[in-house]
């Protein structure tokens, strides 16, 4: 069985790796690329839509595994996760798009956070949300209200997103964290048998790592909105999905491994409200804004951004072991 998920990661890995050029291409032809302003940390025009080239990785492997991964197949129809998979597939294609067009012309953030809602809404009606939480001290099941579960889930889905987003600030950030955060909840899944979300973070691993040889810094090329967007909305489905959210891998374990991008989020909505600014006003205040600030350079900056998540990712492992 590990060999199918090896064969998951290879593909989407090399599928990635050899697309992004072409991407960088077109996003260079259709003129959609991030010009450099006084908040931007990037000295140069630099092509955007990066996502673009990680969700046809990640859509193609997996594609690949139902037809050559029986374990994959019996999670889909044995274990009930088609519908959900259906759903987070349309959701991630609604915030690509939505991204597409903001890197070509910036979206006004309330039509953003209509098509964000919208999507959560979509995953939540198929089944992607949270019912109940484990008390990870006695595994007692705590069942949530229908409309406090769905509000919540809600809140999640949409905050994650924009948490997600929002760390897309320095060269191979973002992607280099996702790759760490899919390797740790990888880890977590696959543990317990739970193999649907399992397959989704191995191709999300293989091609978030082959994006970062042109995101790292200097990045040849960026995720853009179509990569932030649609990473921030599938991080939020999977951490929710499945057998996942029957676990002590929810909520909790995904808190520790997207501890930074919450936090930061978490800080920033506090800092713009006593501000008396709007939560969707951009800002140079971001935690990996203050290390540059510090005099670190940016590649040292995420360096040390990746040990704090791999830090994280070990003690989510270890949570995950112990209860």
């Amino acid at each position: 069985m590990p060999a199918q998920f090896i064969a998951t990661l290879l593909i989407a890995f090399l599928i990635t790796f050899f697309l992004t050029p072409f991407v960088k291409k077109a996003a260079l032809f259709f003129k959609a690329i991030d010009q450099p302003d006084q908040r931007k940390v990037h000295a140069t025009p630099t092509p955007r839509w990066g996502g673009l080239s990680i969700f046809i990785g990640i859509s193609l492997s997996l594609i690949l595994a139902y037809y050559f991964a029986p374990s994959f197949r019996k999670s889909l129809f044995e274990d009930g996760h088609l519908r959900e998979l259906g759903a987070i597939f349309i959701a991630c294609l609604i915030m690509l798009i939505v991204g597409i067009l903001d890197d070509l012309k910036p979206m006004k953030a309330r039509i953003k956070l209509l098509f964000q809602i919208a999507a959560a809404c979509l995953l939540i009606s198929q089944g992607v949300k949270v019912s109940f939480i484990t008390n990870p001290m006695n595994h007692r099941i705590i069942y949530l209200g229908h409309y406090t579960g769905e509000i919540l889930s809600l809140l999640w889905i949409i905050g994650i997103t924009n948490a997600l987003n929002l760390l897309d600030g320095l060269d191979g950030l973002l992607v280099g964290i996702s790759t760490i955060s899919a390797a740790t909840l990888f880890i977590a899944a696959f543990s317990k048998g739970y193999y649907f979300p399992a397959f989704i973070l191995t191709a999300l691993g293989g091609a978030s790592l082959a994006f970062l040889r042109y995101n790292f810094n200097p990045a040849q090329i960026f995720l853009g909105d179509a990569g932030s967007l649609f990473i921030g909305i599938l991080w939020a489905s999977l951490s929710i999905a499945g057998a996942l959210k029957s676990s002590t891998i929810t909520f909790f374990v995904p808190l520790l491994i997207l501890g930074i991008p919450i936090a930061d989020t978490l800080f920033a909505i506090g800092r713009r409200f006593k501000k008396k600014q709007s939560i969707f006003e951009p800002d140079k205040e971001h935690l990996h804004h203050r290390l540059l600030g510090m005099g670190w350079s940016q590649r040292k900056a995420v360096l040390i951004l990746y040990a704090v998540s791999l830090i994280a990712g070990v003690l989510a492992l270890l949570a995950n072991h112990w209860f």
